[in-house]
């Protein structure tokens, strides 16, 4: 099994912890904690909502916001987009297309 533990910072222990929640558990704590009027903001929340097998109507998702100029089907990790936004570079902001409603 691969944890993508670079990317995720699970690893086998973490899943074999008396500690650790069934996946059940972890679907209703959400369904208990998330109001259908709730805004919920993150970034590829797409890839855990659909992982959790949940859905929510209102959610803002950063990958979606910014994406690779010539390339709309490409997600920018939140590190790049946060160094893009936050340094101020005019090249950096250029590079990045931001949604517009």
């Amino acid at each position: 099994v691969d944890y993508l533990s670079h990317v995720s910072g699970i690893e086998k222990h973490h899943l074999e912890s008396d500690d650790c929640l069934a996946f059940e558990e972890i679907q209703q704590m959400l369904l208990n904690n998330i109001q259908e009027d709730d805004i919920i903001m993150g970034h590829s929340l797409w890839s855990d909502f659909s992982a959790l097998k949940l859905w929510h109507v209102n959610i803002v998702d950063t990958a979606f916001l910014y994406r690779v100029k010539g390339f709309p089907q490409m997600a920018l990790a939140l590190k790049d987009i946060s160094e893009k936004i936050f340094s101020g570079s005019e090249q950096g902001k250029e590079k990045l297309l931001h949604f517009q409603k």
